[in-house]
């Protein structure tokens, strides 16, 4: 196997349909395209054909690396987190726990969430497509922030 993201093709795309840069969502002719092996949602390997600005290549070359090294740790850290959640909610239907230890495990757990999405603003590829992937990571940070705010809010609320 290739290791994933330094294998780059560069190549013109045809002018006849302007295509959509994937870092700003803008439609422009001067768009290229840079073929690289990447990750699909699910983080297995697979080839994609992106097109950006040229003036853009390099951020969306350097985002790429970071999201090819860490979109399979992010992505179980989620899932685990998920898991852990679930767990945590049931307890009380297995032990004898007080809601106050159930709430403040929620929080913490949504806390830990939100600052994982916040470090790592990885969008899913529909809201890429439709917000360009500069903004879609600011909105992967502020979704980050709103999660990490709602885990403090419930952790307070076990002093309630």
């Amino acid at each position: 196997m290739r290791h994933l993201g330094h294998h780059i093709k560069r190549h013109p795309v045809a002018h006849q349909t302007k295509q959509k840069c994937i870092w700003t969502g803008r439609h422009d002719p001067r768009v290229t395209s840079v073929t690289l092996m990447s990750l699909n949602r699910f983080t297995v390997p697979e080839e994609k054909t992106f097109h950006v600005l040229p003036e853009y290549e390099q951020q969306f070359l350097a985002f790429h690396r970071r999201f090819v090294r860490y979109a399979r740790p992010f992505f179980l850290g989620i899932l685990g987190l998920v898991v852990l959640l679930l767990t945590v909610t049931l307890l009380p239907f297995i032990f004898p726990v007080s809601h106050s230890v159930i709430l403040f495990g929620v929080g913490g757990i949504t806390v830990v969430m939100g600052v994982l999405i916040m470090r790592f603003p990885f969008a899913t590829p529909e809201t890429v497509d439709w917000l360009g992937l500069e903004m879609a990571q600011k909105m992967a940070r502020w979704a980050g922030l709103a999660t990490l705010a709602t885990g403090i809010v419930i952790c307070l609320l076990t002093y309630l």
